[in-house]
């Protein structure tokens, strides 16, 4: 009788890798499309860039349709945002927000925490391979002044690109490390924050980047203390992000010059708002989005700083895509903060994109923003973040 040997080979990969590998995919080309590089393999990067759109929304719909499954409930709340998303965005002509809502949707079972490392480990190989092409001098710097002083991009299309991308590490590095965040930790967000902003001078990033430092120093302290104050600060939170949200409507609706107190901040943050009140009263707003040319914008009404003019996430979020979308996102956002009142550090991430959205049109933009996969808690009835210990599964291989 002839025995015959059987060898196991027990390898553990993630439930959702098809997830994982499209997330990846998208992020990871991100990143390499928005730097320098102009050509590959003698073809536009835009050639490529479409190419990778295709197959990772092929890839998005099969995990949606393939490798999740649904309850009524969620199959209500997805098909009518959907059809809402979907119209807007035809009328917008901007396709971001249909992405963004894509990979909410197919993120069903994934735990928040697991995206954030996945994100880490992206942008850290990201940021350090396009600084390398531009060390070797196979993409150039893109160099800008302000005040006289210069702005690096180190091989990013914009120096506010590399802020961006620094900026995005500090909070995945945070969220994915944050149980066992100590003084070393601190050291580092320091560090890193500061060589981004003598680097990049940018603006947002340095201001997100120092709020995002006070508020989580004040969180450690609530937390080691015990205080009560922590419920309190929770409140603050999740009332000020949607304020914010709100204030940024009505400051684009007004002149806020007209106000001298809001007119000096809203010169501080480079007329974000007054920028956003001209494209208002240029083509007004709508229900569910609309098209207007960025270049009938510049050369009608803004004829000084045109890139400037439409910065403000809110405002972005409220005429392209329109009110209802607008009403969704602050409701959503405001659910989203409510329902994680114990997960603290979200509250504060969340927060912070807050301010984030009052200067960079990227509020919604899950590139800019992965946090906002978050969003898969509100519009799945059950817990849709499962624990992390179910997320491994066994595939054993019998030769």
């Amino acid at each position: 009788m002839v025995n015959k040997k059987i060898t196991e080979f027990n390898i553990e990969i993630p439930s959702n890798f098809w997830y994982y590998l499209t997330f990846v995919l998208w992020f990871g080309s991100e990143i390499f499309f928005k730097s320098t590089l102009e050509y590959i393999n003698e073809m536009p990067k835009s050639v490529y860039e479409d190419r990778v759109t295709v197959l990772v929304s092929i890839m998005l719909v099969v995990q949606i349709v393939f490798f999740q499954s649904y309850t009524k409930y969620d199959m209500a709340i997805i098909s009518s945002i959907t059809a809402l998303v979907l119209i807007a965005t035809i009328n917008s002509g901007f396709q971001y927000l249909l992405a963004a809502w894509l990979f909410i949707v197919a993120s069903k079972k994934c735990h928040l925490k697991q995206m954030a490392k996945v994100a880490f480990v992206v942008l850290t190989v990201g940021i350090v391979f396009v600084i390398f092409l531009y060390k070797i001098n196979y993409i150039p710097d893109y160099v800008m002044y302000r005040h006289g002083m210069p702005r690096h991009s180190l091989g990013f299309a914009h120096p506010n690109q590399l802020g961006l991308r620094v900026f995005q590490w500090i909070l995945c590095f945070s969220y994915a490390f944050w149980d066992s965040f100590g003084l070393a930790h601190f050291t580092v967000v320091g560090v890193v924050g500061y060589w981004m902003h003598r680097v990049t001078d940018s603006q947002t990033a340095t201001i997100c980047v120092l709020a995002y430092i006070t508020l989580i120093l004040i969180l450690k302290i609530l937390e080691r203390k015990e205080s009560n104050l922590i419920d309190y600060v929770n409140v603050i939170l999740r009332i000020g992000s949607a304020l914010i949200g709100i204030l940024s409507i009505l400051f684009t609706v007004v002149d806020i010059r007209l106000i001298p107190t809001l007119g000096l901040i809203d010169q501080l943050i480079s007329r974000r708002f007054y920028w956003a009140h001209k494209v208002y009263k240029r083509f007004g707003s709508s229900l569910l989005g609309k098209k207007f040319s960025t270049a009938a914008v510049e050369n009608g009404i803004i004829r000084i700083r045109a890139r400037m003019y439409f910065d403000n996430g809110y405002a972005n979020l409220w005429l392209r895509f329109g009110t209802i979308i607008f009403v969704l996102f602050i409701v959503g956002y405001y659910l989203l903060m409510k329902k994680n009142a114990k997960n603290r550090l979200l509250l504060v991430i969340l927060f912070i994109y807050s301010i984030y959205g009052i200067m960079e049109a990227g509020l919604v933009q899950l590139t800019h923003n992965v946090f906002l996969l978050a969003f898969a808690q509100v519009i799945y009835k059950d817990n849709s973040y499962v624990e992390e210990s179910s997320l491994e599964r066994k595939l054993v291989f019998k030769l």
